[in-house]
């Protein structure tokens, strides 16, 4: 999304390092603000943050349309804040080890549609507050107090608000990310076919409220379960607008059945005939449909695949020769594979190693 060519020139000068004052020139000695002073890590670095930064605002776009086309903005409090600020480079510092008053100064932007906020509507405040834990120090104080969290104080049902987040830490998340909608809503008249984990629910707030010995562990790992469910009620939903995908083609008898195949055998010599086989279908009929499903052919995804899982490898096996981590996905020549995952992946083998 963004380079080297889109990074700001660095602010600092080599007088500001050499006269710095003995506690700022330790903050620009340290290992973190040696390696952002160095091109080569802010030319990798910063146009990353750039690309997260980007998804952020384009996702509270797509957020924020969501309560417009639900009539939600006229009863939703919305905080927009942030935690630090990163030199990244300027003044020969790092992260966010030390602040100037650049950096302190970031607003904290309230929208609060209540008749409440009508005396301070349009208001500037320049008191200098803690942003950083606003959000869960509310939602804590709330759930401890109510053992729920409190939406709306009018009349009705309480709502109990379970909140987490999953990071990906695999480079090929994506794989499985591009194929998940924005908002993945569990309807609860699905009770009646099974399809909501209800109990698995009950479970989570009953270890969040008690708070005891291993509870966190448990947690982790029920959260896990309860994302593999919201997966397998997405994609068997009858609401499933998804676009073509692997994800979604593996409910389908014959593609799914191939998709299996491939994937628990990355290393066989599969080719367009032999899967159509497998599956009971004409050759041309399987390579037609499975287009329709996937949305890739047969063997751009097999060969997607072998190169993700060469990565794994690659990332897991440091001794592995390259040679074997080929012909663990099916190339005899170690000269094509390295083509092949160049071409896949965006960089050599050798390149990837370096970096994961």
């Amino acid at each position: 999304m963004y380079s080297a060519e889109d990074i700001i020139p660095v602010v600092r000068t080599q007088d500001e390092y050499d006269n710095a004052h003995p506690f700022l020139k330790a903050f620009m000695n340290s290992p973190i603000s040696k390696s952002f002073s160095t091109e080569e890590t802010r030319n990798a670095v910063i146009p990353a943050y750039m690309g997260l930064i980007k998804q952020a605002d384009d996702q509270m776009g797509v957020l924020f349309d969501w309560f417009e086309k639900t009539d939600r903005m006229k009863d939703t409090m919305i905080v927009i804040t942030s935690d630090h600020g990163d030199f990244l480079g300027d003044h020969w510092m790092g992260e966010k080890s030390f602040f100037y008053n650049s950096s302190i100064k970031i607003p904290l932007i309230i929208y609060d549609p209540s008749k409440e906020a009508d005396a301070t509507r349009g208001t500037v405040c320049d008191a200098l507050i803690e942003t950083i834990d606003l959000a869960p120090t509310e939602e804590r104080r709330q759930f401890l107090e109510n053992n729920s969290l409190v939406i709306d104080e009018t009349t009705g049902e309480k709502t109990s608000m379970i909140t987490g987040c999953f990071r990906f830490t695999s480079p090929e998340s994506h794989l499985l990310l591009e194929h998940l909608p924005t908002i993945l809503h569990m309807k609860d008249q699905d009770r009646l076919n099974n399809a909501w984990p209800c109990p698995l629910l009950q479970i989570i707030s009953n270890e969040i409220t008690l708070n005891q010995v291993g509870s966190a562990v448990i947690i982790d790992r029920l959260i896990e379960t309860l994302f593999i469910y919201s997966l397998r009620y997405y994609f068997l939903s009858d609401n499933n607008v998804s676009l073509p995908s692997w994800l979604s083609a593996l409910n389908d008898k014959n593609i799914g059945k191939s998709l299996q195949l491939m994937h628990a055998n990355l290393a066989h010599s599969w080719s367009l005939q032999s899967l159509a086989d497998k599956v009971g279908m004409s050759r041309s009929s399987f390579s037609q449909k499975f287009k329709q499903s996937v949305g890739r052919t047969p063997v751009e995804h097999l060969t997607q695949w072998r190169m993700v899982h060469a990565g794994a490898l690659i990332r897991q096996e440091k001794n592995m020769k390259l040679i074997s981590i080929a012909q663990a996905v099916g190339y005899e020549s170690e000269s094509a594979f390295r083509k092949t995952f160049t071409k896949t992946m965006g960089q050599t083998p050798k390149r990837y190693k370096l970096r994961h």
